[in-house]
Order: C-alpha cells, then sequence, then structure tokens
C-alpha cells in the first residue's frame, strides 16, 4: 500500500500520460512561466518558495581570500561525464594505516558510462553491524595538510588526505568530504581548510579511484556493473566508514559519528549512501549540486528510481527521516552544461541540476508523507552560486556554528 501511495505522489509531478516502459512523460507538464523548449520528458518544478526552500548567501572565511580559480582550492566541479585521471595512491611520502581486523570487499566489474534503467538483478545490504573495531595507536595524523593510504581490505589501500586544525583533536568534529566525477580529493580536502580552523574540524578526503569504481560506478557507491545490481560487499560505502574508523584510532578522537559532505558526483554519491547503507554512524549528510537522482520510486528503473534496485519504497521511512540538506546554486540552472548527464530518465527529473534537487526534495517530502514519517530532509539554494563548490561548502561549514 505505500508504494502505491507513494508512486501515485511522485506521479502528481508528472505530466499526463506515462510511457509504461521508460517511466517518463510522453507529454509536457506545462505551467505558466515554463519554458516552452524544455525537453518533453520533464517533471513539473514545484514552486520555489522562500517558505520552504530558503536562499542562502555563502559567507566568506578569512583565511579564504577571494574566490580562486585554483583547481585545488575550488575541488570538483564535474557531474557525470568529466573523467580526469589521477593516481590511485597518495603521495609516496604517505604513511599507511593498518587493521588487524580488515573486511574484504572484491572490486566490483567495470560499469558502462549510463547505466540502464532497469537491472536484471537486485541484492539488498547484509551488513547490518558496525565494521570491525580498530585496535587504538597513537595520533599519527600532523596538524594541518597531509596524506596517507588506508588499508581497507582485500590488498587493497585507499588513498586519503586530510586537514588537522590546531584544536582538541578528541572532541573536534569530523567531516568525510567526498571528491567529483575527477577524483580530486586533494581538491576536497582543500576546500574545507579554512572552515576547519574557524570551526575546528578534521577533514578527511578518501580518493576512490578509477580502478576501484571506474565510471558512474562511484556515483552510485558501486551499487551497479553494467546492468546487474553488485553484492553489498563490493559497495564503497562501508570503505568510509572504515577509514572514519582508522581517523578515530589515528587522532584518539572521542566521536562515534561524522558528517559526509559531498559536491556534483560527490553530492550523487552522499545521496545514494543515505539511501543504500542504513547501518552508517552519519549524523549529518550534505548533498551540494548533483546532477541526478534516485527517485524514491518503485515505477522508476534503478538508478533512477528502486524498480530493480538495493531498497524498496517501504524501507524509506528511515531514509526520508535521516538528518540530509541538499544544497543547489542559485545559477546552476544550465540545461546544457557538457558534465550534466542528458539522458531521458535524467532530463525527466529537470532541465537543469537546480530543478532537479527540488523535484527530488519535493517528491521524498510527498514520499514521508504517504508513509506518516517525519521529514528530516532541508533544501536549500545557495545565492549568486552556479556549480562551484567553494560557496557550498561555506554554507555547509555554518551548519557547525
Amino acid at each position: 500500500m505505500a508504494t502505491l501511495i507513494a508512486a501515485t505522489a511522485f506521479a502528481a509531478w508528472v505530466g499526463p500520460t506515462r510511457d509504461p516502459i521508460s517511466h517518463v512523460t510522453s507529454a509536457q507538464a506545462t505551467a505558466p512561466g515554463d519554458n516552452p523548449g524544455a525537453p518533453s520528458t520533464s517533471f513539473r518544478l514545484p514552486p520555489i518558495t522562500g517558505a520552504t526552500i530558503p536562499r542562502l548567501e555563502p559567507a566568506r572565511h578569512p583565511a579564504s581570500g577571494t574566490e580562486s580559480s585554483v583547481a585545488d582550492d575550488a575541488g570538483d566541479s564535474g557531474d557525470d561525464d568529466q573523467r580526469v585521471q589521477q593516481a590511485d595512491t597518495a603521495p609516496s611520502s604517505s604513511t599507511t594505516l593498518t587493521t588487524t581486523a580488515s573486511t574484504a570487499t572484491p572490486e566490483p566489474q567495470s560499469s558502462t558510462t549510463t547505466a540502464p534503467a532497469t537491472p536484471t538483478t537486485a541484492t539488498a545490504p547484509t551488513t547490518t553491524a558496525a565494521l570491525p573495531p580498530i585496535e587504538s595507536s597513537p595520533s599519527i595524523l600532523e596538524l594541518g595538510s597531509s596524506s596517507f593510504d588506508v588499508d581497507v581490505g582485500g590488498g587493497r589501500d585507499v588513498a586519503v588526505w586530510a586537514y588537522v586544525p590546531a584544536a582538541n583533536l578528541s572532541t573536534a568534529s569530523i567531516v568525510i568530504a567526498m571528491h567529483g566525477a575527477s577524483r580530486n580529493a586533494e581538491g576536497a580536502r582543500n576546500a574545507w581548510k579554512a572552515a576547519a580552523e574557524e570551526y575546528g574540524l578534521i577533514i578527511i578526503a578518501p580518493r576512490l579511484s578509477e580502478s576501484l569504481y571506474p565510471g558512474d560506478s562511484y556515483n552510485l557507491g558501486g551499487t551497479l556493473a553494467g546492468d546487474q545490481i553488485t553484492p553489498s560487499s563490493s559497495w564503497a560505502f562501508p570503505i568510509v566508514e572504515r577509514v572514519f574508523d582508522h581517523v578515530v584510532a589515528a587522532t584518539g578522537s572521542s566521536q562515534t559519528t561524522y558528517v559526509l559532505y559531498g559536491h556534483s558526483a560527490g553530492a550523487q554519491f552522499v545521496e545514494r549512501f543515505a539511501l543504500f547503507w542504513p547501518s552508517n554512524r552519519v549524523s549529518r549528510f550534505i548533498a551540494a549540486g548533483a546532477g541526478w537522482h534516485t527517485m524514491l520510486d518503485e515505477t522508476i528503473g534503478f538508478p533512477y528510481g528502486l524498480q530493480g534496485g538495493p531498497t524498496s519504497v517501504s524501507e524509506a521511512q528511515a531514509v526520508v527521516s535521516t538528518n540530509l540538506l541538499l544544497l543547489l546554486g542559485e545559477l546552476d540552472t544550465d540545461p546544457a552544461a557538457d558534465d550534466l548527464r542528458q539522458s531521458t530518465l535524467a532530463q525527466a527529473q529537470g532541465n537543469n541540476r537546480l530543478e532537479r534537487g527540488a523535484v527530488f526534495y519535493e517528491h521524498a517530502a510527498s514520499v514521508a508523507s504517504s508513509l506518516g514519517a517525519p521529514f528530516g530532509w532541508r533544501f536549500s539554494v545557495v545565492a549568486g552560486a552556479g556549480h562551484d563548490n567553494r560557496p557550498m561548502v561555506a554554507i555547509a561549514a555554518e551548519t557547525f556554528s
């Protein structure tokens, strides 16, 4: 019954008829002010009002100065199609953190650039308990910037870039910042440096390389390879949890939770983490500038919806009650951006990132209402921002004030 109600609620955003195969509109839903040149598969955009979607002004951090064009300061800007190679490991001078209880995580098969709408099999997560504990170790993370490798099991290391402020490391909040499609974890870390000092945050940016999660497999957390749902043991989400365990042990931190932030493709990763890995220790999810989304709708094929995917609407109550902040740029409205996915099912969510984010948020709110569940998500439009990580980080950082 919940599935039917949720699907019906989602259908309210679409036009008069639906294609029974692709589950997108076959006639455009128009409304006053709609762009007449918009794709015929566009969902109706709900009104963006200050009452439900605040417009926030990003603050300038004194240490940041004016916005820089330097890639390491900006972090990633690419979303779906940008593929920039980077070394799979951190610099050779880095330190490797090891564990006495590693969980082997088989490497997934390579995926195609555009995943099919309906996978042939589905495997729900089987891991519901916390990862095996990491033995305590003396602090090895130096103040300021550093990089090191973390043993994540299966004979694999993940490169990690960190920033440790001059603060009480035992009580400092830990932020794990996910890179975009360019896999620039160093830039993702650098974008948070000033905020780390201002708010006393430990910043951790793991790099999930192309060799581990090729192409859009990263955006999806490794849940899909080709047209197959992969075993949950090969997903990327427990790797992030493992990195958190290592950092806690290496700093003597008393933290039991962390904040997970991602921009662009990293925002997509954050959203799927919230959707598909309920055994997480994330206190707050922050997804900034995602290009397309997995709708909580079982009539739409995975990964654009839940049909054939790792979870169902009936399991979504915890998801819609999660502390999740969606950030979109006020100017992130280019429907022809080179790095914006243009597939039919992506365009069905809206013409640009701002529209797609608003549709995703309003749809999730309707699902929460249909399930009688508290709605924990928030949506904010960042004033004057395009598809740029820096103003998103400024807003995200203010949630620690």
